[in-house]
């Protein structure tokens, strides 16, 4: 039977390469969820590395992303995420303070 650890590791690895492929392709979370049949809430917690998949949804993943399942299997390295809030994107707003709509 397979360490605690090792279960952790190979979790991690799937989660980096959903997320590599995923932006490889252009596809938002939500695009890819819905090309492949999951809640966006459950590719979240699969890209955080968080959720045990199952191979149906391997498969499902590796399918929307157009790759072979054991793609997602290699080792990969999942990034720490970075303390704090995400900052706000400043797109679509005018730098000019005078010019309100």
């Amino acid at each position: 039977m397979p360490t605690r650890a090792r279960l952790l590791e190979v979790q991690r690895s799937i989660a980096a390469n959903v997320r590599r492929w995923r932006a490889r392709g252009g596809l938002t979370q939500e695009a890819l969820a819905e090309a492949a049949e999951l809640g966006p809430v459950h590719l979240r917690k699969v890209e955080s590395g968080t959720e045990n998949v199952t191979v149906a949804t391997l498969v499902a993943l590796a399918d929307a992303l157009e790759i072979k399942p054991g793609a997602l299997l290699r080792k990969a390295r999942l990034a720490e995420p970075k303390p704090g809030r995400p900052r706000k994107s400043r797109l679509g707003r005018s730098k000019d303070p005078t010019n309100e709509a």
